[in-house]
């Protein structure tokens, strides 16, 4: 405030004082003389233009020492003069002028706790910014802005010095030196008040700490208060969710000690009384959804009373509306205080608002993808009413196809009225499609190679594609498969797969034989509903053995009970394979899942009609536990 009032003094000094000048020079010549012309006099940055359109003094006007007073006054107020002079010759007022110099840039030194991106909008609300005047006036207030800023942190012995460097016309350069010193560090918390939980419980909530545990490397006992502010709100939710409805913070204090080295935090609350939930409705225009909505609240009457379950319950009651096209429902709990049985009654007042239709649905960002590809996968539709549900199942849906880094539906207001929205479908295209090659080696398989061409939105169209072949010293193996997961717009899938596979067991160290399969296969499956589809396989596969070395009775055993011609040593089987899988697929995405679950339970087995006769069952299940809300860390389970 001092400083605030120095700089109006100083400023309403200059305007006097050159008013008194003035005063004298209109003294010693004509009084109340008409302007003709106005001359401008050491501009350089600013336009003519500017101060003219600045000066209350235009030609045709006669010179008073009121004008006079009022012009300095606002020239002085455009921040761009640092000495204004008026003077008059005849009927010519000159108007002389000393800009203010031109930040060239801003730069700082010595601060290696706190980064310049977020120092720089501390000066930049005091107006120290690059291609602005220099106001020297204010770099006090800049000074003390940064410093408090540094306090905010818990450094109180953070000094900041501006240093003005001169450059040439007229510009300067401003580099604010910053000495940080030692932060200050938590040396006790105190909570007074609290009777029904005791401190390593509160201090349990709160981040900040006045002592840290040698093995937490993670935590620090620095002081921030803006982590303070967030510990004060965590310990009134915490109260908030265990029925203490009357809580408050009575006080706060933060203590220095003198070497600005340490602090003692002290918090006054007023726990009040606890109170158990009553009796919980639902009122308000509940149209014909009274009774679902009812059903819906999970409170029981006697249970301790907690925020966090109020509000998840006013979030499932708006979600149900917003399932019905009432996307901008409101839903709040009004309590009823009983302060002698300490109890509260929840009313929950449902104001469910138009319901929104939506007018049409866009698609942008799919380069690749055909419109009908995503358009297959929304189960929201145009001209219907807006659902939430629909929605979220929309985006699941669509991040399951694996063909999209990332989903987003933004809702826009078609027209004047609220009650009609388009939804713009934003899509980030992620790659498909891969080709792989290999070449390896290894002491038993020798030189192996390997390529693969697989596309899963093969044109852009959502059918997959592969062409896979390898080849070691003793199997040489090469398939081609190919699925339309919407063979039918009923998502009736259909598809198929042909390969070749040759094996040559004398190569690998075993009996010397030689196998050689060729198969086919046709695919097709179904959804049972949105998270379940079946699907079946129906296979042919024609093996050929043959004996490629020297007999032995077992060999000669099982040429004689399965070859029709066991001098050769050769048998052929043909097997007719039949496949049935059940998937039930809850992930949040194809592609690097982070939540949800999947299970897949498979049974395969030969025909009657078949040489061969087996049958195999799998079970598969995967979960994946998200860690936190941004699901960046990740636990999975197979």
């Amino acid at each position: 405030m001092k400083i605030s009032i120095a700089k109006t003094a100083l400023a309403v000094s200059a305007v006097l004082g050159a008013t008194v000048c003035l005063q004298n020079v209109w003294a010693a010549t004509a009084q109340n003389t008409v302007v003709n012309n106005i001359q401008v006099r050491g501009l350089n940055r600013v336009t003519r233009g500017a101060v003219l359109l600045a000066l209350p003094i235009k030609p045709g006007d006669v010179v008073t020492q009121e004008n006079v007073t009022r012009s300095m006054k606002q020239l002085y107020a455009t921040g761009d003069f640092d000495d204004v002079k008026l003077s008059q010759d005849g009927g010519t007022l000159y108007v002389d002028v000393a800009e203010r110099p031109t930040i060239a840039g801003v730069q700082f030194s010595g601060n290696s706790n706190i980064s310049d991106d977020n120092l720089r909008p501390v000066i930049e609300q005091q107006g120290l910014k690059e291609g602005e005047p220099l106001n020297t006036q204010n770099l006090s207030q800049v000074q003390k802005s940064l410093e408090d800023f540094y306090h905010g942190a818990g450094m109180y012995q953070a000094q900041v010095k501006p240093v003005v460097t001169v450059l040439p016309r007229n510009r300067v350069n401003v580099k604010l030196e910053f000495s940080e010193g030692i932060s200050a560090e938590i040396q006790q918390i105190n909570i007074v008040g609290n009777k029904a939980f005791d401190d390593s419980t509160l201090l349990a909530q709160m981040q900040l700490r006045d002592d840290v545990p040698w093995w937490n490397f993670m935590s620090n006992q620095k002081y921030d208060v803006q982590k303070f502010h967030a510990d004060l709100d965590a310990l009134r939710s915490y109260y908030l969710n265990h029925g203490y409805l009357k809580f408050k913070i009575e006080n706060t204090a933060v203590e220095m000690t003198p070497d600005k080295k340490g602090l003692y935090l002290t918090i006054v609350i007023n726990e009040g009384e606890q109170y158990r939930v009553g009796k919980s409705t639902v009122q308000g225009n509940t149209l014909t959804y009274g009774e679902g909505l009812t059903s819906l609240l999970s409170l029981k009457e006697g249970s301790v009373y907690s925020q966090n379950e109020v509000t998840d319950n006013e979030k499932i009651l708006k979600d149900y509306l917003g399932k019905y096209g009432y996307a901008y429902s409101e839903v709040k709990a009004v309590p009823t205080f009983d302060d002698k049985e300490h109890k509260v009654d929840l009313a929950f007042n449902v104001e469910p608002g138009s319901r929104v239709y939506v007018a049409q649905i866009q698609i942008s960002g799919n380069d690749t993808t055909d419109d009908t590809v995503i358009r297959r996968e929304m189960r929201q539709m145009d001209g219907t009413w807006l659902s939430n549900e629909a929605l979220e199942t929309s985006k699941t849906r669509l991040n399951r196809t694996g063909y999209f880094e990332s989903v987003d539906v933004d809702m826009q207001r078609s027209g004047t009225t609220a009650d009609v929205v388009t939804l713009d479908t934003k899509v980030k295209e992620q790659p498909t499609g891969a080709i792989q090659g290999a070449i390896g080696f290894g002491t038993d398989s020798g030189l192996l190679l390997s390529a693969s061409v697989s596309q899963s939105n093969l044109f852009g169209w959502g059918t997959k594609g592969v062409i896979s072949a390898y080849k070691n010293d003793y199997r040489k193996h090469m398939e081609l498969a190919y699925t339309d997961p919407y063979f039918t717009v009923d998502n009736i899938s259909l598809g198929g797969r042909v390969y070749l596979d040759r094996y040559y067991g004398d190569d690998d160290d075993v009996v010397d034989y030689d196998n050689r399969t060729i198969g086919m296969e046709i695919n097709s499956g179904y959804p049972l509903a949105e998270n379940w589809r079946v699907d079946y396989a129906v296979g042919y596969e024609n093996s050929r053995i043959t004996n490629t070395g020297r007999r032995f009775q077992q060999a000669d055993l099982f040429w004689k009970k399965y070859s029709s011609d066991p001098d050769n040593r050769t048998a052929t089987f043909n097997n007719y394979n039949l496949t049935f899988s059940l998937t039930h697929n809850a992930l949040d995405r194809a592609v690097f899942p982070t939540d949800g679950n999947k299970q897949v339970l498979t049974a395969m087995a030969t025909a009657p009609n078949s040489d061969n006769q087996y049958y195999k069952f799998t079970a598969e299940t995967y979960h994946f536990y998200p860690f936190d809300i941004d699901h960046l860390w990740v636990f999975s389970v197979r």
